[in-house]
């Protein structure tokens, strides 16, 4: 890990993108982790480190590729298939924090680290299918309260953060958060005013579909 720690931005994105090929599961939809073959030691040690490096890290587009690999890594270990889970550490087999790590992110004051953590909940949402249904009643006001957030960024993530947690539930699980639309749809015009590169979020017809 010690390239990861250089102040050369290059080095760093070269680094944690060679980490994510070699532990996740998502990287061209190859199941090719090689996560289960590591020592518990080296697991409990990547699972810390990363999310040290989350707090820490002060570049945007770094920070992003951290979020996203914590996302992948945690979805990695929700889903090892039964012959790699039979291989794999205990420690390896759950990450039982990781969603008490991203609440506390969402808790605190800073708008880039709250907008990592709903970048990490996006992916696990992404990639947990219905294992997410179960936190729809937590779930709302958090998407409520970062939809009127100060911060636009914020927002935007908050946009992407519901539609993939929309996506992969249960339709009757998604009527409550349909009281949510008129933020969306106000948010998105003001990105069109104040920064289009915000405008990126896609619905997938289901999603239009519960929100109609």
């Amino acid at each position: 890990m010690f390239f990861i720690a250089t102040p050369r931005q290059e080095v760093q994105i070269f680094c944690i993108s060679h980490i994510r090929r070699q532990i996740s599961n998502y990287v061209d939809s190859v199941d090719t982790s090689l996560w289960h073959k590591l020592t518990g030691e080296t697991q409990r040690f990547i699972k810390d480190f990363l999310f040290e490096k989350l707090t820490t890290e002060q570049h945007p587009k770094i920070l992003s590729l951290y979020a996203d690999l914590i996302g992948e890594l945690g979805a990695t270990i929700k889903t090892l298939k039964d012959e790699p889970k039979a291989l794999c550490s205990e420690e390896g087999k759950q990450w039982n924090e990781l969603m008490q790590n991203v609440w506390s992110l969402l808790n605190t004051p800073n708008a880039a680290l709250i907008q990592s953590a709903l970048e990490i909940m996006a992916v696990l949402f992404g990639y947990g299918e219905k294992e997410y249904a179960k936190y729809k009643d937590e779930l709302l006001p958090v998407f409520k309260q970062f939809l009127e957030y100060e911060n636009l960024k914020v927002r935007n993530a908050c946009i992407a953060t519901l539609c993939a947690f929309l996506k992969n539930v249960d339709s009757k699980d998604c009527k409550p958060f349909a009281d949510l639309l008129p933020l969306v749809f106000s948010n998105m015009i003001v990105f069109i005013e104040k920064d289009e590169d915000l405008v990126r979020i896609k619905f997938s017809d289901k999603v239009i579909l519960i929100f109609s």
